[in-house]
């Protein structure tokens, strides 16, 4: 073998053995990182990712949304000044400032709706829905949706358990909730 030939063979297994060690070192310190793969810990936790976070995040906001919806959806025109009462119910679900916003009426709705369930003295039973594919914008930081939108219809329970429709004019009727990063709702819109 030529002195060429053994410096060639020897230059190529010192770039083999250093090749092999990146990436063993790659592999050890880099992928687990770089993955938004789910990361199992040796002790069988799991340990999220970042990506796994967000749609837990998003998840649990939906579930709050649709909590939110259905209380504020939920009327009983006997004991309930308002609607506005209903909405105070779901203030759980809000934050400061938006509870503070809340401005309870002691004037009653005169709509036939409210008033035939006050004569029948029935609660709303309100059937609520995430709008899938409905969210326009998303928020910059967390390509999250900025907002979640329920649709809620319902029908009118008296007390011995019979039910009727609700207002076919009124319904359905689309919340539009906005969440902070404590996955309160900062703000919400709806649609009547």
């Amino acid at each position: 073998m030529s002195q060429t030939n053994a410096r060639v063979l020897i230059i190529a297994i010192i770039t083999a053995g250093i090749l092999l060690l990146g990436g063993i070192t790659w592999a050890i310190v880099a992928s687990p990182l770089a993955s938004n793969e789910q990361q199992t810990a040796q002790d069988g936790t799991f340990n999220p990712t970042a990506q796994d976070l967000t749609q837990i995040n998003q998840d649990q906001r939906e579930s709050i949304a649709l909590d939110a919806a259905t209380s504020i959806a939920t009327w009983n025109p006997v004991e309930d000044t308002s609607r506005t009462d209903a909405l105070q119910r779901a203030s759980e679900y809000m934050t400061d400032e938006l509870q503070d916003q809340i401005v309870a009426t002691e004037d009653p709705p005169t709509d036939i709706e409210w008033r035939s369930a006050e004569r029948y003295e029935a609660t709303s039973i309100p059937e609520v829905v995430i709008v899938e594919d409905s969210h326009a914008h998303e928020h910059p930081d967390t390509d999250t949706p900025a907002y979640i939108t329920v649709k809620v219809t319902w029908q009118w329970e008296t007390p011995d358990g019979s039910t009727y429709a609700g207002d076919d004019i009124s319904q359905p009727r689309y919340y539009f909730f906005a969440f902070n990063d404590d996955n309160l709702i900062t703000d919400y819109t709806t649609t009547v």
